[in-house]
């Protein structure tokens, strides 16, 4: 061989030894929906259940009949008493739970707070004008495992644009850290494109850490309004 350094080529290969399943429940379809969806499947890593078209109960007692409509009945009871266990995260994506089993939620949620705290798992709420205390999270089992305080009265949705400030701990949290290098992080940041708007909560839990935070906006502490914030639970995130 004339030249045998063109023999070689380095090569990176992923090894997927167990894929982490994902349950993904959305009040509606949208781009952040359709976003998170293809952004989830195209991971060899993940398996993806989603739901997002969802039928409600008043659409089985209406004046429909089963087989004029195109949609199976959103089965939360199996998703949130025997499945929920066999998922490591649980997306709920601007889901309000009041028209699916609001008769049971004390129980359902209450499985989902012990499915974080006791069992380990992962749960994401992403805002919107059915999530947080628009959604009436507040008086629910959830609100004692999710990074931010509610109130199910008085909330609401700040549709006004902002850029959200990266805080010092957001920083250097593997989340929110883009790239390594930490100015090139916080520059990456800032060139972002506005958000349209947030939910407004009271404010973050004790133990929570916020990772982004709005830049005018105050919580009810006086403290900057929370954006993006973790928090443990018990054994879960």
């Amino acid at each position: 061989d004339a030249v045998p350094s063109n023999n070689l080529a380095p090569v990176v290969v992923r090894v997927v030894r167990d894929k982490i399943r994902v349950l993904q429940v959305a009040g509606a379809p949208s781009w952040e929906v359709k976003f998170q969806r293809r952004f989830l499947k195209g991971d060899p890593s993940v398996d993806l259940v989603s739901f997002f078209i969802l039928r409600t109960p008043r659409d089985i007692t209406g004046e429909y009949r089963d087989q004029e409509l195109s949609l199976i009945q959103f089965p939360y009871k199996d998703l949130f008493q025997r499945d929920l266990w066999s998922f490591d995260i649980v997306i709920f994506e601007n889901f309000d739970y009041q028209p699916y089993f609001a008769f049971q939620s004390t129980q359902l949620l209450g499985n989902i707070a012990r499915y974080v705290e006791e069992e380990g798992k992962a749960l994401v709420m992403i805002g919107g004008d059915r999530s947080f205390g628009l959604g009436k999270y507040g008086s629910t089992p959830m609100a004692d495992v999710l990074p931010v305080r509610m109130s199910d009265q008085g909330e609401s949705v700040d549709e006004a644009p902002f850029k959200p400030i990266l805080t010092e701990e957001g920083s250097r949290h593997p989340i929110t850290r883009l790239v390594p290098d930490l100015e090139e992080n916080r520059t990456l940041w800032k060139g972002l494109e506005p958000l349209d708007g947030t939910n407004v909560v009271l404010g973050a839990m004790p133990d929570a850490s916020v990772l982004l935070e709005h830049p005018t906006r105050k919580s009810d502490d006086g403290s900057p309004l929370p954006i993006l914030s973790v928090r443990e639970v018990g054994k879960g995130r």
